[in-house]
């Protein structure tokens, strides 16, 4: 990784709009009050390219902010060094930043402006303009994003693209197991393509950050699924004897363990041309 970067404009104070729509307007006392209270501890802000739904995966994390004049400024380390090369070549020329509003559940500094994430873009127009470029150093739910929305559409339409062939991939590799029934693959994609990736659900007994989306926690209990089909040779126990074909008269009582009686019946019966009630009364003499 490389060790740092030059503090880099992410946000500036003014009325903007995010990108649900939203006028909003941050003051600089709101920018110090966000630069003041992070705390990588609490909540480590990644890059990330773009807005991804979650910040994954990361490039460098913001170690610090500071405000300068009407400006927000984020200092990063751990920065990942062929992104950065990315960027020194003028791949990603602007920034944006995602931030949790003062009464967002998650906001892990509830009261004021919290940092999500720095977003890179390429050729997208960030909301927020007036920033300067971003350059590196040398080697050694209640949330606020504002960015292009044609970004984000094409964004989005590469990640449900992803998220197809990974669910695919799963079920298939189940199904190969023989953990998942062949005839089941298509509704299960289908169903998975419709689970929220976004948000996150919490079960009784859970630890804090152990929370998943929907979509992530129907991935996870199929991959536990246990083995239910098996390929190849599979030894089987031997067949159960065909039932002698013996009409039981009337009057005649012969119990469900009576199987060997009935055997021996037919048997007599065909050797010697009996009755049934001859060859049972022979038996039993």
């Amino acid at each position: 990784m490389s060790s740092s970067m030059e503090p880099i404009d992410i946000f500036r104070a003014g009325s903007h709009t995010a990108m649900n729509g939203e006028a909003v307007t941050i003051t600089e006392d709101m920018l110090h009050q966000c630069a003041s209270a992070y705390d990588p501890a609490q909540h480590e802000a990644p890059l990330v390219i773009g807005h991804p739904k979650i910040d994954a995966p990361a490039y460098g994390w913001v170690k610090s902010l500071v405000v300068d004049g009407d400006k927000l400024l984020a200092a990063a380390d751990n920065i990942d060094p062929e992104f950065a090369e990315v960027v020194r070549a003028g791949r990603f020329k602007k920034i944006s930043a995602a931030f949790w509003q003062e009464d967002a559940a998650d906001n892990p500094s509830k009261g004021v402006l919290s940092l999500k994430h720095v977003g890179f873009l390429g050729a997208a127009v960030p909301a927020v303009k007036g920033m300067k470029q971003v350059r590196f150093a040398g080697a050694g739910g209640g949330v606020l994003t504002f960015s292009d929305p044609h970004l984000v559409e094409m964004q989005a339409a590469i990640e449900a693209v992803q998220a197809q062939h990974d669910n695919e991939k799963i079920v298939d590799n189940l199904i190969r197991e023989g953990r998942f029934l062949p005839i089941h693959r298509n509704p299960m994609i289908a169903f998975m393509e419709r689970q929220d990736n976004s948000s996150v659900i919490s079960f009784a007994g859970c630890q804090p950050g152990q929370e998943q989306s929907p979509l992530a926690f129907l991935r996870e209990f199929l991959n536990a699924q246990p083995k239910i089909v098996h390929f190849g040779a599979v030894d089987m126990a031997e067949p159960p004897k065909a039932r002698p074909n013996v009409v039981v008269p009337d009057g005649h009582a012969i119990g469900r363990d009576d199987d060997g009686l009935l055997d021996r019946i037919s048997t007599l019966m065909a050797s010697e041309t009996l009755s049934f009630s001859e060859a049972l009364t022979r038996l039993r003499s």
